[in-house]
């Protein structure tokens, strides 16, 4: 097996194995591999020259109170099923860790597919880190607040600031971020303004049937009651479901997982399960 990084020239088979285990339509992976592939590190085992396992690396910072830890998010991790139950991915995973200790990368985040993943991924060494509140909001009657497109530089400068005011946070690069916008926007999603006299905040919003999810706002949960009204009249739904980030001591759903490749901060990383990871490629 022989680890490297994806190339242009790799595209036709990362799509493949794409297919094979994630089921997205073409016109999401044609936008995803135009659009997202060039931005980011696509790492890949092979066997036998062959492709068997892939897995991207998205440029972060880990907040941890008042210092940033260099940090990367790994997204799609995948094995083509027909060369699954070798140890292809542990072993790109494994071959990722190297790879970033020599470039100075002290944590890195992701957030498993399924439940049963974070026993997987758990004994590769990560910990659950993140977590998050879900809460079902009942609309209320529309009391005078609009409800808008957020543009990209508003929501870039909105999400910064609401991700410093929390001890524990993952940070994409603004790179990064702007394509997670772009995606949002193109896979269906939106992501509006909120505001009225006294207040201003962004959600980003996926209508599923009758139902309004709130993926992410940098609104209180009383703020987005105040909103729902109007949320509710401008998507036509009955129902809205939102997270917020976690305060400490609460309960929370766990909401990703970290694994620390500098031993300095594995204890202030790894101590607690209410960090804030949101709004990713998941």
């Amino acid at each position: 097996m022989t680890a490297g990084i994806a190339g242009p020239g790799d595209l036709p088979r990362l799509k493949e194995i794409w297919r094979r285990c994630f089921g997205d339509p073409d016109w999401y992976m044609d936008y995803y591999f135009t659009h997202g592939f060039p931005l980011f590190e696509t790492m890949v085992m092979r066997e036998n020259g062959k492709i068997g396992s892939m897995l991207t690396l998205i440029p972060a910072e880990y907040a941890l109170e008042h210092e940033r830890l260099s940090a990367r998010y790994i997204y799609a991790v995948a094995t083509d099923p027909a060369m699954q139950g070798r140890g292809l991915a542990s072993a790109l995973l494994n071959a990722a860790h190297e790879r970033m200790r020599g470039q100075g990368i002290k944590v890195v985040a992701l957030f498993p597919a399924s439940d049963s993943l974070y026993d997987y991924y758990g004994r590769l060494g990560y910990r659950t880190a993140f977590g998050v509140r879900e809460m079902k909001v009942t609309p209320g009657i529309n009391s005078g607040q609009t409800v808008r497109p957020c543009g990209k530089e508003e929501f870039l400068s909105l999400r910064e600031a609401f991700l410093a005011g929390m001890p524990r946070a993952l940070h994409f690069t603004p790179l990064a971020t702007a394509y997670l916008y772009e995606e949002a926007e193109f896979s269906g999603g939106k992501i509006v303004l909120l505001q009225d006299r006294s207040l201003q905040g962004y959600a980003v919003c996926t209508k599923i049937e009758t139902t309004l999810v709130v993926k992410e706002t940098n609104l209180t949960e009383a703020e987005l009651n105040r909103c729902s009204g109007a949320l509710a009249v401008n998507f036509g739904v009955a129902n809205i479901r939102a997270k917020f980030p976690a305060a400490s001591g609460e309960t929370v759903v766990r909401h990703g997982m970290a694994c620390v490749l500098n031993e300095v901060c594995r204890k202030a990383v790894l101590g607690r399960s209410d960090g804030y990871m949101n709004l990713v490629l998941d």
